[in-house]
């Protein structure tokens, strides 16, 4: 075989090799992507979890201190109702004596 037909065999077994190659690496990169595509969609997944974890917990946190506020109105007014409860048992007391 002439040399010159050796070397285009050689230069074409190279270059399917490269193209084989090639193929390898953009097959590999296409199942990387995909992972990837993958991993976003449950990070997009997470995210949604995420901010409605956050809106229940500021709702948590809301009612927290609206129950807070109103037992502090209740010890506010607490001993009004004592001293209240007690004029009407004196005034029922005094009621029943007569």
């Amino acid at each position: 075989m002439p040399e010159a037909m050796k070397h285009a065999l050689n230069r074409m077994d190279s270059f399917e090799t490269v193209v084989r190659n090639l193929m390898i690496t953009l097959a590999g990169h296409t199942e990387a992507l995909g992972r990837i595509e993958k991993k976003l969609v449950k990070l997009d997944e997470l995210d949604g979890l995420k901010k409605s974890l956050e809106v229940f917990t500021s709702e948590i946190i809301a009612s927290r201190h609206e129950r807070t506020l109103l037992g502090k109105s209740f010890f506010d007014h607490e001993s009004t109702l004592t001293d209240r409860e007690l004029r009407l048992t004196r005034i029922e007391l005094r009621s029943k004596q007569s």
